[in-house]
């Protein structure tokens, strides 16, 4: 299934590029369905949020690394493209464009999150024994200030190469398993065993979930098989995979039932934030209303 088309050409360049690469070995971490996290009942327990721990963001644990070299990604342009490619998708279900799925009328579009994205790369940050997989970090130590809860999608490769980040790849292979799940179940979501054959893709076209922040790293790994490594960790907030819960609403027209201030975006069918007025707006509608003080006063 080709990906959903990308406005500029640079984006559509450097997506082309990513999806051509495969990589000689490639795991998803299975997904979890997420639990409420109450910050409050983590103090009491003597457990503390991201602001308590400057050096990793949200509680991460930090583990000392056993490979001898590791290097972080940067998130300045791979920001704007990982937030493109999701918000292409959710656009494309949005407006009915995915086979068997049927259109939603709620869907955010999503917006990046610095925070979340340094809980992330915290995350893709921690080095594992060799012969041992990355999973998923607990819920309890990824909440932000904004978010009780985040969602998370995960992946590593291995190459027997050094390799840029390929975002655009790693986020269509998320997506790509749509046909795993039963469109019969958008309004309640259900696991039934199979969470990890369709859970990223089921978060990344959660509804609710308006924000999300990503981290990248790369490591070297003497010895190996396989020498270079890469981890790719994305977090949503809200959560989404929660049990039960609708996955979007269906029925009547794309972004027909936007909320929390949000507006429909026509062009794209996503229920996009109130854009910030132009300072040239702002200065005309100061005047406008001085003008109109001014008048009610002579009367």
């Amino acid at each position: 299934m080709e990906a959903p088309p990308v406005a500029k050409m640079e984006q559509e360049s450097e997506i082309a590029k990513e999806a051509t690469k495969v990589p000689t070995s490639s795991k998803v971490a299975s997904p979890r369905k997420e639990q409420q996290a109450d910050p409050a009942a983590l103090a009491s327990k003597g457990e503390t949020s991201s602001q308590a721990v400057p050096a990793a963001p949200a509680g991460t644990k930090v583990v000392q690394p056993e490979r001898r070299r590791s290097s972080q990604g940067k998130q300045g342009k791979p920001a704007k493209l990982i937030l493109k490619a999701h918000n292409d998708y959710r656009s494309q279900v949005a407006n009915g464009q995915l086979q068997g799925y049927p259109p939603a009328s709620d869907m955010f579009e999503l917006v990046w999150d610095d925070e979340m994205a340094g809980v992330a790369q915290a995350w893709a940050d921690q080095c594992i024994k060799l012969g041992e997989t990355l999973d998923h970090d607990k819920v309890k130590d990824r909440f932000t200030t904004k978010f009780k809860t985040t969602g998370q999608n995960l992946a590593w490769d291995a190459f027997n190469e050094p390799l840029t980040p390929k975002w655009a790849a790693r986020i269509k292979s998320w997506f790509d398993e749509y046909p795993e799940y039963d469109p019969l179940y958008i309004d309640r979501f259900e696991e039934r065993g199979k969470l990890k054959k369709f859970g990223h893709f089921t978060q990344v076209v959660w509804a609710k979930s308006r924000a999300i922040g990503c981290g990248y790293a790369h490591y070297s790994v003497p010895g190996a098989e396989r020498r270079y490594e890469q981890v790719y960790v994305c977090n949503y907030g809200p959560a989404g995979n929660l049990l039960g819960r609708a996955i979007y609403l269906q029925g009547g027209q794309p972004c027909g039932n936007c909320s929390n201030g949000t507006v429909c975006d026509n062009t794209t069918g996503l229920c996009a934030p109130p854009k910030a007025p132009s300072p040239a707006a702002t200065t005309e509608s100061t005047t406008t209303t001085e003008n109109s003080h001014d008048h009610r006063e002579d009367r």
